[in-house]
């Protein structure tokens, strides 16, 4: 606008579309929100939003979920020497970083399942949620080494490793959210698929996708307005919906 010809340094992972989704979100539910209480709950016409610990951690994880992925896919599509064994950070700042990166992802995924204990009304709850925590830290450290790993180096089987990984636990937590109710097992089933969408759109989309990891070659023809942050981020939106929703007191 300012000199009258295109950006030919275009970012195309960046954090527009995560903010983009999350900020009509934040719209819709100031636009629709109407004045309720606990009994409102099983009117299934109706989503409720809790003002608790619990939504907030879910909130929370998952608003630093999609920050750390903006921000791998980034350096990844925007750095060239991504083969100097310190992985996707590490160019920048060394191998504290990468494991700091890892780490992160980790703490993040782990927030999501801690805020399932909020509350935990028995002890079997206690321990199936203690059980989700360790498979989603698992989920976590797949889901890091997917930008930080795979897509570097340029290994499809390790892609497929942990993508098998990253889907059977969600296959998992679709089935754990049946202690909640069918509002958040609709949900988290609905949050799976935006998630699944969303990165196969940016992967065919980015500079370093996956073109780049078949092979080596970046993509000629990136899209800059891709669907696939818009996407992911709409289910994260989803799935932090889904743990905000207390569990079913039997």
């Amino acid at each position: 606008m300012r000199h009258g010809r295109p950006n030919l340094d275009y970012i195309v992972c960046n954090a527009g579309g995560p903010l983009y989704a999350f900020g009509w979100f934040l719209f819709w539910v100031v636009f629709c929100a109407v004045q309720g209480n606990d009994e409102d709950v099983v009117d299934f016409s109706k989503i409720p939003i809790y003002n608790s610990l619990r939504g907030f951690l879910a909130f929370l994880s998952c608003i630093l979920i999609v920050g750390l992925t903006v921000l791998t896919e980034y350096i990844t599509d925007e750095f060239d020497d991504l083969q100097d064994g310190l992985g996707v950070v590490g160019i920048m700042a060394g191998r504290f970083s990468e494991l700091f990166l890892s780490v992160c992802f980790m703490t993040a995924f782990a927030m999501y399942g801690v805020a399932s204990f909020f509350p935990s009304a028995t002890i079997i709850r206690t321990i199936a949620n203690s059980f989700m925590v360790l498979l989603l830290i698992m989920q976590g450290r797949a889901y890091g080494l997917l930008s930080q790993k795979a897509i570097p180096n340029q290994d499809g089987n390790r892609w497929l490793r942990l993508g098998r990984i990253i889907l059977i636990i969600f296959g998992i937590l679709l089935v754990f959210q049946a202690f909640t109710g069918w509002t958040s097992m609709l949900f988290t089933a609905a949050g799976i698929v935006f998630l699944v969408f969303g990165h196969r759109h940016i992967m065919d989309d980015r500079k370093r996708g996956k073109l780049f990891l078949d092979t080596g070659k970046p993509n000629p023809t990136p899209i800059v307005f891709s669907l696939g942050p818009i996407l992911y981020s709409v289910g994260w939106i989803l799935l932090a919906l889904a743990m905000s929703i207390p569990q079913i007191v039997r």
